[in-house]
């Protein structure tokens, strides 16, 4: 005890000899601290949220926007006209005539229901369609749909395949072991089509944005396994939006990284000085889904190895494409590369299957095995899922693996020469367009493009294309572009040469009158774009998603349609009734 005392009495007296124009200690902790902080808000808040200036200009707005004045009138107006906006884009060719709002007393025939779909989807004899959609098969949309659907043959076996399987699921592995193969056997196919060793190891999911919750949560728990209680994954901003909703379910920290506005790559570099303790993730794509531009993944690979952190290839859009083409002018993406540790590829896409089927590759089983789930103390016994889906749907996996063989590596060779074909057409011939520049270097299978004239915008020229072509473009932001996601449908003559003259005369429209109103999702894209609260822009998709369930105003105003049906009902009863007492 006499020591301490001795030592608090040797410390105040150095303090009462201190220099008078030295700051106390306590003084000196105050000052790092204000610098530190100034320095994460100018600096490491500037790599993840943006620049200060319109950090404080969105908090300016969402206060403004609180209240009762004319800012929040201004709000509530623009939501309105957003709503009007999105229900007519929803609901425009609805009628009040063949909705079905509750389950039948009696069930339909086969051929009842048939028929009512051939209603929703084709013209009839008055020459009226009861929903109107763009004509995907004749390459009039942006991706979406990627099987040309022409072989009788190739339609004729996926009838098949789901008939037999559309009950089956694989979480009862037992009872349908044709499944467990399959999904197995698709899993390897993909493994050697990605250069993968023995290691290599993987599962099957719904789509390609299951496959990156896979991977996401995987490296999460990796990370919480070795300790890091808060876990981030350094991604482009070009970067599949699906990684984002993986950061915001699983709570893992987005470190995001701008491109370059040169190429529309991610500089590695960047990337490198990112990384810390924390990190449990690096993400490259092959091609990213706005520009259709790789990273540089053998260098990402390189910096993944030093560190000794996970890196995912998004390959979801390239995996059943990239492989296919000449290798000599690819730079390798898949499990050659060093440092690679996951691969996410659409077997939905352009490997040609059916609707719902992605498989998410890891190096080893330890990686993949942190993305099973289990509760072995749950009272219904052990419960062990291998996807964030319990029951999942086994015709999927059968008609992928059908498809898979039924192509073959000559048709898929076929099918990706033709999309880069085209890509690389689209390329050259939107590079000599007046007033357009082309945004990154597309080699594969997206093409986007952007104006370079102030009174030409480019969800107006989109909108236009529409109009006049019948084709319907995906708009990008920050920046403001538009791309075109080249698919087999896209390989028809006269595809290409058809959208360039189509936007030239858009161009010349709007640079004649630059003042043109749009509608739809050009207006729509036009004004969220002006809006900084992001969470009102939020609030209108949720408008959108929510409009895509609601039954329309021209239905849920009308007695017609629940007095026919109450009418029916009533006449089967009475049937029913009569032929009991017969």
């Amino acid at each position: 005890m006499e020591h301490v005392t001795h030592l608090v009495e040797e410390v105040q007296a150095a303090y009462d000899a201190r220099d008078p124009s030295i700051l106390p200690w306590w003084a000196n902790i105050c000052i790092g601290m204000i610098i530190a902080t100034v320095f994460n808000h100018l600096v490491v808040d500037y790599r993840l949220r943006g620049a200060l200036w319109w950090r404080l200009y969105q908090g300016f707005y969402k206060v403004a926007a609180k209240f009762p004045i004319y800012v929040k009138g201004m709000v509530q107006s623009e939501l309105a006209k957003a709503k009007v906006d999105i229900r007519k884009t929803v609901h425009d060719e609805d009628t009040a005539e063949g909705w079905t709002l509750a389950i039948p007393q009696k069930g339909l025939t086969p051929e009842e229901i048939l028929d009512k779909q051939i209603k929703y989807s084709t013209k009839q004899a008055n020459g009226r369609v009861d929903l109107k959609k763009p004509d995907y098969l004749n390459g009039d949309v942006s991706g979406a749909v990627f099987n040309t659907e022409r072989s009788e043959d190739e339609i004729y076996l996926i009838k098949e395949m789901f008939g037999r399987l559309a009950f089956s699921n694989p979480l009862w592995p037992k009872i349908f072991p044709d499944v467990r193969k399959m999904e197995t056997e698709v899993v390897s196919m993909t493994i050697e089509l990605l250069h993968g060793d023995k290691n290599v190891c993987g599962t099957m999911t719904a789509g390609g944005s299951m496959s990156i919750l896979q991977a996401v949560i995987a490296c999460r728990n990796k990370a919480f396994d070795n300790g890091v209680n808060w876990p981030e994954m350094i991604l482009p901003a070009s970067a599949h939006a699906a990684f984002f909703k993986a950061a915001e379910m699983f709570r893992v920290k987005t470190v995001v990284i701008k491109v370059e506005d040169t190429n529309f790559v991610v500089d590695p570099k960047r990337v490198k000085r990112a990384i810390n303790s924390n990190t449990c993730l690096i993400v490259a794509s092959v091609p990213n889904y706005p520009y259709g531009t790789v990273d540089d993944v053998e260098e990402l690979g390189k910096i993944a190895l030093k560190y000794n952190v996970p890196l995912h290839v998004d390959a979801c859009c390239g995996g059943f494409l990239v492989p296919f083409f000449d290798q000599e002018d690819v730079p390798p993406f898949d499990f050659r590369v060093p440092g690679v540790t996951s691969i996410s590829a659409d077997t939905h896409k352009y490997g040609l299957a059916p609707k719902g089927s992605s498989v998410i590759l890891y190096s080893t089983a330890e990686l993949r095995n942190y993305g099973f789930y289990a509760n072995v103390d749950w009272s219904g016994g052990i419960y062990a899922s291998p996807t964030l889906e319990g029951s999942r749907n086994g015709s999927a996996i059968a008609c992928t693996w059908a498809s898979m063989l039924f192509n073959g590596k000559e048709k898929l060779t076929q099918s990706a020469n033709s999309v880069r074909s085209v890509t690389r057409e689209l390329r050259e011939k939107i590079a000599k367009v007046d007033g357009v520049e082309l945004m990154g270097h597309a080699d594969i299978c997206i093409v986007a493009w952007r104006s370079t004239l102030k009174e030409v915008s480019d969800y107006k020229t989109m909108d236009l294309i529409e109009k006049d072509a019948g084709i319907t473009l995906s708009p990008l932001q920050y920046p403001v572009g538009v791309h075109l996601m080249v698919t087999p449908l896209h390989g028809t003559r006269g595809f290409v040469d058809k959208l360039i003259n189509s936007l030239k005369k858009a161009i010349a429209t709007l640079k004649a009158n630059p003042s043109m109103k749009t509608e739809g999702a050009a207006a729509m894209y036009g004004m969220t774009l002006q809006v900084p609260d992001r969470r009102l822009v939020a609030g209108i998709a949720g408008m959108y998603l929510s409009e895509l369930y609601n039954v329309p105003a021209v239905v849920a105003n009308s007695d017609k349609n629940n007095k026919e049906m109450k009418k029916k009902d009533e006449v089967e009863q009475q049937d029913k009734e009569g032929s009991s007492l017969n």
